[in-house]
């Protein structure tokens, strides 16, 4: 893949030739070598507050945009860039980058910045690309309807391993930020004990988790109460040593695009939906609280766990699973007519294993907001037949379509309306998806091992350095 196919709009400047093999030079400072397996590419993009992508023009909003090179498995191409779309206010976009040891290597990259329009503003859009090995091409966007962004995503590149998580908070951010600040450690702690990652290991990084937020409301529950009120749902995935292991709590939904009989591309999906407008989650929850009448009610036309909430797992959401954060009155939103006599909603996620085949070519995770306009087959009709290169972007633009549709409106209408009003056409989306290479199985390449997570605009080395040992040993 050479810099050229990473254009959006056709506003991609290449870097000179001096800049790039400067840059390869330093980079083979810090370059890792790796034993085998897919190669990986990685996108993240984050779409903020009403991005005007048509306006080129400071004053109306404009582009910019940033490359970072470092090359995957020996070649000169761009593999990280980062770009943002804004409104006019004439900042221009940082990218923080934390604990990076060699400073020679992270000078080199910022001397490869280049911007083509004045006038973005900070988190408006990104797109940092990076290199990993079980895999190709991971892009992720997030588009925005609510006031306070809550979701929270993040990507974590090993040199043997590729972690992703979405995480659709609801109710505050506090929930979905902790868990992107405390799963994958937790994660990794548990790998490093057990020597290997398992279903049964990803299982108790997810408890783990949600032991450690409930720890914290308990400290912060008398300054501030509301944080009992807040959760999120937990959409994670681990490919390792050729093997793809999902969690999840809530209605976030992972699908992998196969390709079947007359290489014709169909939808698998990998999770199940937690949400109380199924049966059968329904029935499930009426045979776990058979004195219950009220623990399922139709509320507006919609299906909600004790009229309140439509997830029944999640990470969070104290006051429907200990009774000392039950909310007074004065919290009509989560007030609970009875007290809670037992937990109504759980945080034991839903697991699926997966070992990877050559006929599996991408996979899609992403919130419901997604789900809620595109079915799955749909979702993996336009990752295949369309360009690699902002194929998150689209996804998201198809949902906001059909969105819009269904209200009599037009995309580009839907587009200008402020965040808080647009919850009441759409929800936040986060969209990830991963391309599959499996030619590139065997081969040695040069992966850095980089942690990107969206909203907080970081990146910064991985963690997944602590499994080296474990994967040699394994």
């Amino acid at each position: 893949m050479d810099s050229s196919s990473l254009g959006v709009n056709g506003s991609v400047q290449h870097v000179p030739r001096k800049s790039s093999d400067q840059l390869l030079k330093k980079f083979a400072e810090v370059g890792s070598e790796s034993g085998g397996g897919r190669r990986l590419s990685t996108v993240i993009k984050r779409r903020r507050r009403r991005p005007n992508e048509e306006c080129e023009s400071p004053s109306g909003g404009g582009v910019v945009e940033r490359k970072w090179l470092i090359p995957p498995a020996g070649r000169k191409s761009v593999v990280l860039k980062k770009i943002g779309i804004g409104s006019g206010s004439g900042r221009s976009q940082q990218l923080r980058i934390r604990d990076f040891r060699n400073k020679s290597f992270l000078g080199a990259i910022q001397k490869t910045w280049r911007r083509t329009v004045e006038g973005a503003s900070k988190r408006e859009m990104r797109d940092v690309f990076v290199a990993g090995k079980d895999g190709i091409g991971l892009l992720e966007t997030s588009e925005t309807a609510n006031e306070v962004i809550e979701d929270f995503s993040q990507v974590e590149i090993g040199r043997d391993a590729t972690f992703v998580g979405v995480y659709d908070g609801h109710g505050g951010p506090d929930a979905s930020r902790f868990i992107c600040d405390h799963l994958f450690k937790n994660l990794m702690k548990l790998a490093q004990e057990s020597g290997d990652i398992t279903g049964d290991v990803l299982q108790r990084a997810f408890l783990a988790t949600e032991e450690g937020f409930l720890t914290l409301v308990r400290r912060s529950w008398g300054i501030k109460p509301t944080i009992a009120a807040m959760g999120s749902c937990c959409l994670v995935g681990v490919i390792w040593r050729g093997t793809l292991y999902v969690g999840n709590v809530g209605d976030s939904r992972a699908v992998v695009g196969c390709l079947g009989k007359s290489n014709k591309i169909v939808a698998e999906q990998l999770t199940r939906d937690h949400n109380a407008s199924i049966e059968e989650v329904r029935q499930e929850l009426k045979s776990l609280h058979p004195d219950d009448s009220h623990i399922v009610v139709m509320k507006h036309g919609v299906w909600r766990i004790k009229g309140i909430i439509q997830v029944s797992r999640s990470i969070g959401d104290a006051y429907l699973k200990k009774p000392e954060f039950s909310l007074d009155p004065s919290f009509p939103r989560f007030h609970l007519a009875e007290p809670l006599r037992r937990p109504v909603l759980t945080a034991e996620p839903s697991l699926s294993t997966r070992v990877l085949q050559p006929n599996d070519k991408f996979l899609i995770f992403a919130s419901d907001g997604l789900w809620e306009h595109l079915s799955n087959q749909r979702a993996v009709d336009i990752v295949y037949n369309y360009p690699r290169a902002g194929i998150a972007k689209r996804l998201v633009k198809a949902a906001l379509t059909e969105a819009a549709r269904k209200r009599e409106m037009r995309y580009d209408d839907l587009k200008k309306l402020e965040k808080g009003t647009r919850r009441f056409f759409h929800d936040d989306i986060t969209v990830v998806v991963i391309f599959l290479d499996h030619e590139f199985e065997g081969k040695k390449a040069h992966v850095p091992e980089l942690s990107v997570r969206g909203f907080t605009d970081t990146v910064g080395p991985s963690k997944f350095s602590v499994l080296r040992g474990v994967d040699e040993n394994g």
